[in-house]
């Protein structure tokens, strides 16, 4: 397994992946979708079970969040 914080040479430790997971965190906090989306390959595919259809890519991760934020404007902060 290569890092998400690495992809290029090492393995992740449980480090890396708890800093990663506050930095996801945060970028969310902050209501900001661009960040968010930086931690997803372009070439990620996932299911939300809340969405019809299936994200591919940052840019479906980016609109997922902005309108997440816009419907849910409490949800973090």
């Amino acid at each position: 397994m290569t890092s998400p914080l690495d992809s290029h040479t090492r393995a992740a430790d449980d480090g890396d992946l708890i800093q990663l997971a506050h930095d996801l965190i945060a970028a969310w906090n902050a209501h900001d979708p661009r960040r968010v989306a930086s931690y997803f390959a372009d070439a990620y595919t996932g299911d939300d079970v809340a969405l019809a259809g299936r994200l591919h890519g940052r840019r479906d991760v980016r609109r997922y969040v902005a309108y997440n934020i816009l419907g849910f404007p409490e949800f973090a902060r």
